[in-house]
């Protein structure tokens, strides 16, 4: 081979995106630990979820373990919250600069709000 010809590389098909996709190596380890968990459970005929729900009703469990528990529970099952999400964009500023800053709210005499 020439010096100055490119070196191809081995993996992929000719056409563009052939080959194996490349994974990293957290999706990996997901997919290993749910291939295993489902081997696990098919064993014990008791999936990681039954368990989980065993280990929160159980009342012999200490209160701090019953925490730990229910804190897993609900980490896995409530949606995550991100900050300047669609909510804080109709929020708007905080702190507005003078000019920008709309004006307070009328307040209205009780015997008057109860008429239209």
């Amino acid at each position: 081979m020439a010096e100055n010809s490119k070196k191809r590389d081995g993996r992929g098909g000719a056409r563009p995106g052939a080959g194996r996709k490349p994974t990293t190596l957290s999706a990996w380890q997901v997919d290993n630990l749910l291939k295993t968990l489902a081997k696990k459970a098919k064993e014990t005929g008791r999936d990681i979820d039954q368990l989980l729900v065993d280990k929160v009703y159980d009342e012999a469990l200490s209160d701090r373990n019953f925490l730990a528990a229910v804190k897993l529970v609900k980490d896995l099952t409530s949606p995550k919250l991100t900050e300047g999400g669609e909510t804080d964009k109709q929020l708007g500023p905080s702190i507005y600069l003078p000019k920008q800053k709309p004006p307070p709210a009328a307040v209205t005499d009780i015997k008057e709000a109860g008429k239209t």
